[in-house]
């Protein structure tokens, strides 16, 4: 079989055989694993697809896109299992260039999850639905760049709190533990798409009510 073969063949594995993996990261090293078992080579393509086959409820995109994969999310797990906080941690070797290889501690990560996968007894257990939260933050930021207050900021740089008050519903200086939550939840989707003007904004909004 080709490489493509080989991947196109793979077929997901239940939920609830890797519902107790405590990682994404645990999860893609296992389809390295899985590639190189069967020869193939460890390009970042390669290595995205098959986890994403592998594990679909983990990786598609959410509830609405079940057939597509995360793309943002399946690139930070390669990156984590690359460049972990703990160097002693690394799974992975490489780069997006030249293509991965695993590293001692990955190879046992990845057969203690294989081990996992293999005991587990299938149950009928549902995958939750995919980011839940963080797919209604989501909407908060799209919100948030629709609103008045963003709308004002970005084509005149000016800060007009009346319109903040107004898109959280509440009166002036008020709940304003929940507005910079809510504010701060913001920022990594801001972050995720180099959106300069909805971070300045969100800084100097905190800056400003509290």
């Amino acid at each position: 079989m080709t490489f493509k073969e080989t991947i196109n063949a793979i077929e997901k594995i239940a939920y609830s055989k890797y519902a107790s993996v405590s990682s994404n990261e645990k999860l893609c090293i296992y389809a390295a694993y899985y590639l190189e078992q069967r020869k193939v080579p460890l390009s970042f393509n390669y290595l995205c697809i098959a986890t994403f086959k592998l594990f679909p409820d983990k990786f598609c995109v959410d509830e609405e896109f079940p057939e597509f994969p995360s793309v943002d999310r399946l690139n930070r797990t390669v990156l984590h299992c690359v460049k972990p906080s703990n160097p002693n941690n690394r799974l992975l070797i490489g780069d997006v260039r030249l293509g991965y290889q695993l590293t001692q501690v990955g190879v046992v990560t990845a057969k203690q999850v294989e081990a996992m996968i293999n005991g587990a007894e299938v149950t009928n257990i549902s995958a939750p639905l995919v980011d839940k939260h963080k797919k209604g933050t989501l909407n908060e930021y799209i919100k948030f760049k629709k609103s008045e207050y963003y709308q004002i900021y970005e084509t005149k740089k000016e800060i007009n709190l009346f319109y903040l008050w107004d898109f959280f519903g509440t009166f002036p200086y008020s709940e304003i533990n929940r507005i910079v939550t809510s504010l701060n939840e913001i920022k990594p989707y801001a972050n995720e798409n180099k959106d300069e003007v909805c971070l300045e904004l969100i800084n100097e909004t905190i800056r400003r009510i509290k």
